[in-house]
């Protein structure tokens, strides 16, 4: 035995025999070859990458909209619960619950960005709409926080046009004194 050598067996078999299992595995779910980490020796391109995923968005677009509905039918519930009444009597006050997902092919902020200009410039009056806002990701909250401030804005800057030429100087004058002045037109 002293002249025999064992020789390393191949892996190759193996990583066919996994990388085709992945493959259909993928099939199924549609989740891309990349995501369950098959590497290609050609990389993707970002259309290939998104065209890959594409299905797999549809797919969980589809779920959110079902989920929508079962998760609006359980806030339903423990509202009856806590209020102490039955499914039926939420049911009949028509409350309108509408839950809301992010965008499951998960856009880059700067994505989704250019995206929603693109929307704006094609269709002026979104941007007045909370939409365009919710699409760019605020919540509820810093959307209510953000039209407070742009009103307080708006109203800095009418108060400045309308006491321009008068002589009232807005940052140390007497809010009210201010707002005497201009009703009795002494200024």
């Amino acid at each position: 035995m002293a002249g025999k050598t064992n020789t390393q067996g191949s892996m190759q078999p193996h990583i066919d025999y996994m990388r085709s299992l992945a493959a259909r595995f993928s099939g199924e779910t549609n989740v891309p070859l990349s995501e369950l980490g098959v590497v290609s020796d050609n990389p993707s391109s970002a259309e290939a990458i998104y065209a890959a995923k594409e299905a797999l968005v549809v797919e969980a677009q589809n779920l959110n909209a079902d989920n929508g509905e079962a998760l609006a039918h359980v806030a339903l519930m423990a509202l009856a619960i806590k209020e102490g009444t039955t499914y039926a009597e939420q049911a009949a006050r028509r409350l309108r619950i509408c839950p809301k997902f992010r965008n499951p092919a998960m856009p880059s902020v700067v994505t989704q960005a250019d995206a929603m200009l693109k929307d704006v410039q094609a269709v002026p009056w979104l941007a007045e709409s909370d939409v365009l806002l919710e699409e760019l990701g605020f919540s509820d909250d810093q959307i209510q926080r953000l039209r407070s401030d742009r009103d307080r804005a708006t109203s800095r800057a009418l108060v400045a046009a309308a006491t321009s030429g008068t002589g009232i100087d807005l940052p140390t004058a007497n809010p009210a004194a201010a707002a005497g002045a201009l009703l009795d037109g002494t200024r």
